[in-house]
């Protein structure tokens, strides 16, 4: 991930890594730790089970999976996403629907959603 996406990657006090043993998987504590201290205010990840609601509250952040992720997001702004969907649909050779069909398997709420505008 250094090579391909470096602006990814950001430091934390060793300290706040220690902080958070309460995690179920302690392979995920980085994860938690980073986005502490760069202030998000959401992991998005399809394991949520690896992070509890209750531990991450202190923390105000929230765990969504990448469909509820993308539903919000495209409550937010439904204009804006329909055209990243053309725009990579377009860029595949594709249509939003082939696109919007092959993604309900994995994102199915987003699909339905996006689908229906």
């Amino acid at each position: 991930m250094a090579i391909a996406f470096p602006e990814a990657e950001i430091d934390f006090p060793a300290n706040l890594l220690k902080s958070l043993d309460d995690l179920p998987d302690q392979k995920d504590r980085h994860v938690v730790a980073a986005a502490i201290h760069a202030r998000a205010h959401v992991i998005v990840t399809s394991n949520v089970k690896h992070f509890p609601s209750i531990l991450l509250e202190g923390h105000d952040l929230l765990v969504q999976s990448p469909d509820e992720f993308l539903v919000h997001q495209f409550h937010l702004n439904s204009a804006r996403m329909l055209d990243v969907l053309d725009t990579q649909a377009g860029a595949i050779g594709q249509t939003r629907s082939e696109i919007m069909e092959r993604l309900s398997v994995v994102l199915p709420k987003f699909s339905r959603v996006a689908s229906s505008e």
